[in-house]
Protein backbone atom coordinates (compact mmCIF):
# COMPACT_ATOMS: atom_id res chain seq x y z
CA UNK A 1 0.00 0.00 0.00
CA UNK A 2 1.40 3.35 -0.98
CA UNK A 3 1.33 6.44 1.18
CA UNK A 4 -1.29 8.05 -1.07
CA UNK A 5 -3.56 5.00 -0.73
CA UNK A 6 -3.11 5.04 3.02
CA UNK A 7 -4.05 8.75 3.18
CA UNK A 8 -7.11 8.11 0.99
CA UNK A 9 -8.26 5.21 3.19
CA UNK A 10 -7.81 7.33 6.34
CA UNK A 11 -9.84 10.15 4.78
CA UNK A 12 -12.64 7.74 3.80
CA UNK A 13 -12.62 6.17 7.27
CA UNK A 14 -12.72 9.63 8.92
CA UNK A 15 -15.69 10.60 6.73
CA UNK A 16 -17.55 7.38 7.61
CA UNK A 17 -16.91 7.92 11.33
CA UNK A 18 -18.00 11.55 11.14
CA UNK A 19 -21.18 10.57 9.28
CA UNK A 20 -21.97 7.89 11.88
CA UNK A 21 -21.35 10.30 14.77
CA UNK A 22 -23.51 12.98 13.13
CA UNK A 23 -26.37 10.51 12.56
CA UNK A 24 -26.10 9.33 16.16
CA UNK A 25 -26.17 12.93 17.42
CA UNK A 26 -29.26 13.61 15.29
CA UNK A 27 -31.07 10.56 16.69
CA UNK A 28 -30.15 11.52 20.25
CA UNK A 29 -31.28 15.09 19.66
CA UNK A 30 -34.61 13.90 18.27
CA UNK A 31 -35.09 11.57 21.24
CA UNK A 32 -34.28 14.36 23.71
CA UNK A 33 -36.68 16.77 21.99
CA UNK A 34 -39.47 14.17 22.07
CA UNK A 35 -38.77 13.46 25.75
CA UNK A 36 -38.77 17.17 26.59
CA UNK A 37 -42.06 17.56 24.74
CA UNK A 38 -43.66 14.71 26.66
CA UNK A 39 -42.35 16.02 29.98
CA UNK A 40 -43.47 19.55 29.14
CA UNK A 41 -46.96 18.33 28.35
CA UNK A 42 -47.12 16.23 31.51
CA UNK A 43 -45.83 19.02 33.73
CA UNK A 44 -48.03 21.58 32.01
CA UNK A 45 -51.09 19.38 32.43
CA UNK A 46 -50.30 18.82 36.11
CA UNK A 47 -49.89 22.56 36.70
CA UNK A 48 -53.16 23.34 34.93
CA UNK A 49 -55.00 20.68 36.93
CA UNK A 50 -53.51 21.97 40.18
CA UNK A 51 -54.46 25.55 39.33
CA UNK A 52 -57.97 24.38 38.49
CA UNK A 53 -58.31 22.53 41.79
CA UNK A 54 -56.93 25.49 43.74
CA UNK A 55 -59.22 27.88 41.90
CA UNK A 56 -62.22 25.72 42.64
CA UNK A 57 -61.24 25.30 46.28
CA UNK A 58 -60.55 28.99 46.79
CA UNK A 59 -63.67 29.95 44.86
CA UNK A 60 -65.79 27.56 46.91
CA UNK A 61 -64.29 28.87 50.15
CA UNK A 62 -64.99 32.48 49.15
CA UNK A 63 -68.58 31.66 48.18
CA UNK A 64 -69.15 29.80 51.46
CA UNK A 65 -67.62 32.67 53.44
CA UNK A 66 -69.75 35.24 51.59
CA UNK A 67 -72.82 33.10 52.25
CA UNK A 68 -72.03 32.87 55.95
CA UNK A 69 -71.33 36.60 56.15
CA UNK A 70 -74.54 37.36 54.26
CA UNK A 71 -76.52 35.13 56.59
CA UNK A 72 -74.92 36.65 59.67
CA UNK A 73 -75.45 40.21 58.47
CA UNK A 74 -78.98 39.38 57.37
CA UNK A 75 -79.72 37.79 60.74
CA UNK A 76 -78.30 40.80 62.57
CA UNK A 77 -80.38 43.21 60.48
CA UNK A 78 -83.53 41.15 61.01
CA UNK A 79 -82.85 40.91 64.73
CA UNK A 80 -82.25 44.65 64.94
CA UNK A 81 -85.43 45.33 62.99
CA UNK A 82 -87.42 43.08 65.35
CA UNK A 83 -85.89 44.85 68.35
CA UNK A 84 -86.76 48.24 66.89
CA UNK A 85 -90.29 47.09 66.12
CA UNK A 86 -90.80 45.81 69.62
CA UNK A 87 -89.53 49.02 71.21
CA UNK A 88 -91.56 51.24 68.89
CA UNK A 89 -94.76 49.46 69.88
CA UNK A 90 -94.27 50.28 73.57
CA UNK A 91 -96.24 53.36 74.78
Amino acid sequence: MTNDEFIAIRAMLREEINAAVYASEQRMGDAIKASEQRMGNTIGDAIKASEQRMGNTIGDAIKASEQRMGNTIGDAIASNARANDSTSLKP
